[in-house]
């Protein structure tokens, strides 16, 4: 459970005593970017033949929450404990007033207290982080009257291992400065704006720019390339452009091929749109979803020039009714 916000949670009308209960078998709950609230019992056992073990990672418990653990529970980790502080949390029973509003307020002690996990992409799809680290629950919390910015940095060449360090650039629409970093700091290093090659393999380094007062974080912007020994035979990377998708659509395998037989790897540039495990696509929301396939090398051959394509997710349209749609994050009642 992973960026769910539970909140005034009643299985049925005048039932709300525990946000979870656990029941039958013996039970593993992972929990992380969790906020609950509402409840006098954040987590209540029932009846177990084994104890049901709960895993928490940067969950946040309300302090109008008077009892977390009710029952027999193993508990790896300890949760946080403070206010939520919504917008507008629904008053009185769930199934007899309207739903609340479960954004966070400025006041809440759920703001920055993320672990940065993906996927970095909120219930209203507004990226993630828009401070010094992602927010607990649903929704990110975004100032009001914030402008967007965006990145724009070029694809950088293949290298040499030899060849001396060099400089790279990008600028932000705000106008702000940019940062580097290394997203594979054992092939290459950044220094400020200086990139310093160490090893033969994939470099990719990642353009940031933070926001300030007036402007919300931009989305970062990475760009990867293949550095080189002449020692080396090359190959090539064979990536055909996935077709466009709805928001809403299924994870779909991706397909690339190296001329040297070696194994290709994907990475996606836009996490907040789309994310990749192995070689499995997760669509976020509407936007363009880039993703570069990558081939490191070894001992016999170089790294590929890394190939980027893109596609674009729509909204799901006007149909029946019955599309599938993304439920994560979530607010649950």
């Amino acid at each position: 459970m992973n960026y769910v916000t539970i909140a005034d949670n009643s299985r049925v009308a005048g039932d709300a005593a525990a946000a979870v209960g656990v029941e039958g078998a013996q039970h593993l709950l992972i929990l992380a970017n969790t906020l609950i609230s509402g409840n006098p019992v954040a987590f209540e056992a029932g009846d177990n033949a084994q104890s049901p073990e709960l895993d928490f990672h940067n969950v946040l418990i309300d302090d109008n929450v008077s009892t977390v653990i009710s029952g027999t529970i193993t508990a790896n980790g300890a949760p946080l404990r403070g206010a939520a502080a919504y917008v507008d949390a629904a008053a009185g029973d769930y199934h007899l007033s309207a739903a609340g509003d479960y954004h966070l307020s400025a006041a809440s002690d759920a703001i920055d207290a993320g672990n940065n996990l993906p996927p970095l992409v909120d219930l209203d799809g507004a990226f993630r982080p828009q401070g010094m680290a992602s927010d607990i629950g649903a929704y990110e919390f975004t100032p009001v009257g914030l402008s967007d910015q965006t990145i724009s940095f070029d694809p950088l060449p293949d290298k040499l291992v030899s060849d001396p360090p060099f400089t790279i650039s990008a600028t932000a629409s705000s106008g702000l400065p940019v940062s580097f970093v290394s997203l594979t700091p054992a092939v290459c290093t950044v220094n400020g704006n200086t990139v310093t090659l160490l090893t033969t393999g994939t470099c990719t380094i990642q353009a940031a720019q933070p926001g300030n007062e007036i402007f919300n974080p931009a989305p970062p912007v990475a760009q990867s390339f293949a550095v080189t020994s002449p020692q080396k035979s090359g190959q090539s990377i064979t990536f055909a452009k996935p077709a466009d998708k709805r928001l809403g659509d299924p994870p779909f395998a991706l397909s690339a091929s190296a001329s040297s037989g070696l194994p290709v790897s994907f990475t996606s540039n836009t996490p907040a749109v789309c994310t990749i495990n192995g070689n499995t696509v997760t669509l976020l929301t509407t936007g363009s979803c880039s993703i570069t396939a990558t081939q490191d090398g070894n001992e016999i051959f170089n790294p590929a020039s890394p190939v980027t394509q893109s596609f674009t997710i729509s909204s799901q349209g006007g149909g029946g009714g019955d599309e599938p749609k993304v439920y994560l994050p979530l607010v649950a009642r």
